[in-house]
């Protein structure tokens, strides 16, 4: 990439002794696929930390029934409810994230396939070069 030149109005692409026209489509397809693979790291990041979250509210939650059950003057259930309210929202949360997770690898997967239709017709559009 050391001898790869872009012109500043034009989409041309300078490679030694070769010029490459990459459409607009191309440019963005590119710029869209690593923002993707980015989100894509952070959700699966998020749904690792939320599945970690949820085992963590279980246990407390069934620490506090435990608690709840044997010592009766002490009141947690509005706790144990809170607890288990936010437990059905990871669930829900996590459901949306695997739902996203599985969107984000089908847009990859359509922006691969793609990128390497583009790339197949710029190769073929490329001019012989001249014999010597």
């Amino acid at each position: 990439y050391d001898n790869l030149q872009m012109a500043s109005s034009s989409s041309v692409v300078r490679t030694g002794d070769s010029a490459v026209v990459l459409e607009e489509a191309d440019l963005t397809l590119l710029s869209l696929a690593s923002a993707i693979s980015t989100l894509d790291a952070q959700t699966i990041a998020t749904r690792n930390s939320q599945a970690t979250l949820n085992t963590a509210i279980e246990k407390l939650a069934e620490f506090l029934r435990v608690i709840n059950d044997h010592e009766e003057p002490l009141d947690i259930s509005t706790a144990i409810r809170k607890l288990d309210d936010s437990q059905r929202r990871v669930h829900q949360l996590s459901t949306r994230l695997v739902s996203l997770n599985e969107r984000l690898g089908s847009l990859q997967r359509q922006i691969a396939r793609e990128t390497h239709q583009h790339k197949i017709l710029i190769k073929q559009k490329l001019p012989e070069k001249p014999a010597q």
